[in-house]
């Protein structure tokens, strides 16, 4: 179940590729990439960084398909 929300990460990223400027785009990829490099460092640091990355993809969400959900 874990590999989904890294699935989706990089499907949003190329979905909202025309919504996020390329600096939010390199920000969250090189972000993505220094914590899967660093959870490796850190005790249950891969469940922390499992978080991180779902929270990320809800804001994703947010962003590319906002308008289109509706929120009550």
């Amino acid at each position: 179940m874990a590999i989904f929300a890294h699935i989706i990460f990089w499907i949003l990223l190329w979905f909202g590729r025309d919504n996020l400027s390329s600096l939010w785009r390199w920000g969250l990829i090189i972000g993505w990439l220094i914590m899967y490099f660093g959870s490796s460092f850190i005790s249950g640091g891969s469940s922390f960084f499992m978080t991180v990355v779902t929270i990320i993809d809800i804001g994703l969400i947010l962003i590319i398909f906002g308008r289109d959900i509706k929120i009550r």
